[in-house]
């Protein structure tokens, strides 16, 4: 093994590790802005959203797709409608945007902490994907080392 292969290694490995570290501080900023204000929202007037009475109909907005080598963030489609005749089901069918399960016009505080949530996740996706080039350039690194 030639000292510039495991220079190159090693230099990916910290250019991987500095990305995760930058990308998780980022998401933790979010998160933790995200639980404040909903926090603060809950306090404001306490909600009715738990284990009793959870709207199982609920989808995710965003869902990770899982490639080769990375992970994708995609937007989760909308639900079919399921029409019968004139008549659509609106009983089976949930609210697009779950924020507004919680009223017709929701809180601010709600609709801060769902943004900061939602800005969060491609931190998140950045920062698993980051770990997952680490985890690669690490083993490539002892690879080279055991040649």
């Amino acid at each position: 093994m030639t000292k510039t292969n495991a220079d190159t290694t090693l230099i990916a490995a910290l250019d991987a590790y500095q990305h995760f570290l930058d990308r998780s501080l980022a998401s933790a900023k979010h998160l933790s802005a995200a639980h404040f204000t909903l926090s603060q929202a809950r306090n404001a007037d306490p909600l009715v959203l738990g284990h009793v009475c959870y709207d199982y109909r609920m989808t995710a907005l965003n869902h990770i797709a899982c490639e080769t080598e990375s992970l994708t963030l995609v937007p989760t489609p909308p639900p079919a409608s399921t029409q019968t005749g004139c008549e659509t089901d609106e009983e089976e069918k949930p609210a697009a945007n779950p924020l507004f399960w919680f009223g017709a016009l929701p809180k601010p505080a709600l609709r801060k902490a769902q943004t900061e949530f939602q800005s969060a996740l491609p931190d998140l996706v950045a920062a698993a994907n980051a770990r997952l080039r680490l985890v690669l350039a690490l083993h490539r690194h002892q690879q080279q080392q055991l040649k």
